[in-house]
């Protein structure tokens, strides 16, 4: 090929280039969007909100009972003992939960390592309370079975209370969280402080009811159910929201908090109600009939009825239900009463309180089960 021809052939092809360049691309062939993923029913989301909380109650439960144990035999036994009891556990589901709906509202689908720990802590907190609480109203059973003070002694059941009390402190320094540290610390104290209210309207109750002024305990009797319940619930739920990783004055934490205090003392005064629900035993074996009474402490059913009725009532209240048939008595005059009604009425207005608390939460699942949970608060009848 002469050079001509090759400079001819070298243009074409030069040319060929540049019309491939400058060309629109061949069209794609289509390709067909791939599927959304299908939105779970209710029902199936509740399911697996079911089994998320059941694998980490699981979980949370045998590492609570190992956490419990020790060298001494003896020890292990008494601080076990109503570790092992059936429960419903409802401590540690409330935090769970919580953490559920609070992490929701941060991009986090399950509960975290530390959220579970605290649930431990707060459960163990719980049974030091038992242990303590038996042995301080010299309780012969719990639950249709003996107390721990029965079976081992008061000595043993005391210092298995610290043990208990101990283990839980050094978890509460592993959550690594200042605040959720300081949240679940005061726990202690204030149950202590509730104790402590408690001893002094025992002491108390039979000077004003003889002068006709029970009545003035009303709020010394809510100052020490929220001490006692209220405070442990909302601590406990604040603790959780912060772990999170929200700020302590974030609206979350204040809302899981308010919803605590609420949830908790609606919680109290249905067990107060409980207690007139027969004159024996309950379904699960727990004595019931002015029980709080004969320890010389007056509850919001005994409020009630004595405004109704206080020259019946005032006798048996001023001897703390000392003389046989007084407790059949009371419990007779409190039915008869409106006192009951009156009573869940008032602990439906802070159920009522807890589920408003809550509408700062994202709309999810684990916040639907928390707002049914004041539902069965209210409907329980052990």
């Amino acid at each position: 090929m002469s050079w001509q021809g090759l400079l001819s052939s070298l243009k074409n092809l030069l040319s060929y280039a540049m019309l491939a360049t400058v060309a629109p691309p061949a069209p794609k062939t289509h390709q067909p969007a791939l599927p959304a993923i299908p939105k779970l029913s209710p029902e199936e989301e509740k399911l697996a909100l079911q089994e998320k909380l059941g694998r980490c109650i699981q979980g949370m439960r045998e590492t609570f009972i190992l956490d419990l144990s020790t060298s001494n035999e003896l020890l292990t036994e008494v601080s076990q003992y109503y570790a092992k009891r059936p429960s419903k556990l409802m401590r540690p589901r409330l935090i769970l939960l919580t953490a559920l709906a609070v992490n929701a509202s941060v991009g986090e689908r399950d509960a975290l390592p530390q959220q579970v720990r605290l649930a431990e802590i707060v459960e163990m907190i719980h049974v030091v309370s038992l242990l303590h609480d038996d042995v301080i109203d010299e309780s012969d059973t719990r639950r249709g079975d003996l107390s721990a003070p029965s079976k081992f002694g008061n000595k043993n059941s005391i210092l298995a209370g610290d043990f208990v009390l101990g283990r839980a402190m050094s978890l509460i320094a592993a959550l690594e969280n200042f605040d959720a540290m300081r949240e679940i610390a005061g726990v202690v104290t204030t149950l202590v402080e509730g104790e402590i209210i408690q001893a002094e309207d025992s002491i108390a109750l039979g000077e004003k009811a003889k002068a006709g002024q029970a009545a003035d305990q009303w709020g010394s009797y809510m100052e020490r159910i929220f001490l006692k319940t209220g405070s442990l619930f909302a601590r406990a739920l604040r603790s959780t929201a912060m772990l999170s990783g929200l700020p302590s004055d974030d609206e979350r934490v204040l809302a899981v908090g308010d919803y605590g205090t609420e949830l908790g003392l609606a919680f109290q005064i249905i067990d107060d109600a409980l207690d007139f629900k027969e004159t024996s035993v309950d379904s699960a074996g727990k004595p019931t009939g002015a029980v709080d009474l004969r320890l010389g402490l007056i509850t919001a059913p005994v409020f009630y009825a004595l405004e109704e009725r206080p020259d019946e009532l005032a006798p048996y209240v001023s001897r703390k239900c000392s003389e046989p048939g007084d407790t059949a008595e009371v419990v007779r005059i409190v039915r008869e009463t409106s006192a009951l009604p009156r009573t869940y009425a008032l602990a439906a207005q802070h159920a009522q309180k807890a589920r408003d608390a809550l509408q700062v939460l994202p709309s999810t699942p684990a916040r639907d089960a928390l707002e049914a949970l004041t539902m069965k608060v209210l409907s329980r009848d052990q």
